[in-house]
């Protein structure tokens, strides 16, 4: 097993209402993200209940630990991959003609991981740097995942990407699929990083009682819904109804 927590290296400033996405919406990768305490408590939470039910055989890395060398040098495919960290799509105001792009359009969304933020500062040794912390989509389509069974992107927009005529949508669902995923659940907006904690929480505790995949988010999102309906009367798409589930639904 893997879990990912998000990678706190170098965020600044805490609020209680922070997405899991770019805090920047002109330029794509041009601010630095900011922390998210939630997904850390996440973490910790899905490695508990992954231990509670098959063993003792699950990895928690965050902080600095949280890196694309963690990632890219597993000994195996882990049966479950679950990263809390923020996610990014450069969407087409960065630029101007994707039929005319000469780079791959898996590089126009990815994770951020351990380090990014001096990567997007410019604040790195680049001589020194055998990664930059943002782990694109094209790195993971590279990434040896035949036999994972689950890979759970609690981040924003994990969902999207550029779509190529004739070929959909060029993202991370792709890039995870290339790599051997057997399902994959991702979001399609902004997510904030509390809901998705809550909603992380929920759908572990359901799936590994013996609920599908499908049902055990499907039961998730609508706990989160009813919860919000009795403390706030109204339940709003944002809070409930970010993720979905691609692959395998069993």
């Amino acid at each position: 097993m893997l879990v990912y927590a998000q990678a706190r290296v170098d965020f600044e400033r805490i609020s209680p209402n922070r997405f899991r996405g770019p805090s920047d919406r002109s330029e794509c990768l041009s601010v630095p993200f900011n922390s998210l305490p939630a997904s850390e408590q996440e973490g910790q939470v899905v490695t508990r209940l992954l231990e509670a039910k098959l063993g003792h055989n699950v990895v928690f890395l965050n902080g600095a630990k949280a890196s694309e060398v963690s990632l890219k040098h597993l000994s195996h495919p882990p049966r479950v991959l679950h990263l809390a960290t923020h996610g990014y799509f450069c969407s087409k105001a960065s630029y101007s003609d994707i039929s005319l792009m000469t780079e791959s359009p898996l590089l126009y969304s990815g994770l951020a991981l351990a380090g990014c933020n001096r990567t997007i500062r410019g604040s790195g040794d680049t001589a020194k740097m055998t990664e930059d912390g943002i782990l694109t989509a094209l790195e993971v389509s590279g990434l040896s995942l035949m036999g994972t069974d689950l890979v759970v992107l609690g981040s924003c927009r994990a969902g999207v990407g550029p779509v190529l005529q004739g070929e959909g949508v060029y993202g991370l669902r792709r890039a995870f699929q290339l790599a051997g995923a057997r399902s994959i659940i991702m979001s399609m907006f902004d997510v904030p990083d509390m809901t998705a904690r809550d909603l992380m929480t929920r759908f572990y505790t359901d799936w590994l009682s013996g609920t599908t995949k499908s049902k055990a988010l499907r039961n998730a999102m609508l706990a989160e819904l009813r919860q919000r309906r009795q403390q706030h009367g109204a339940a709003h798409p944002l809070f409930w109804g970010g993720f979905i589930l691609a692959g395998d639904p069993r």
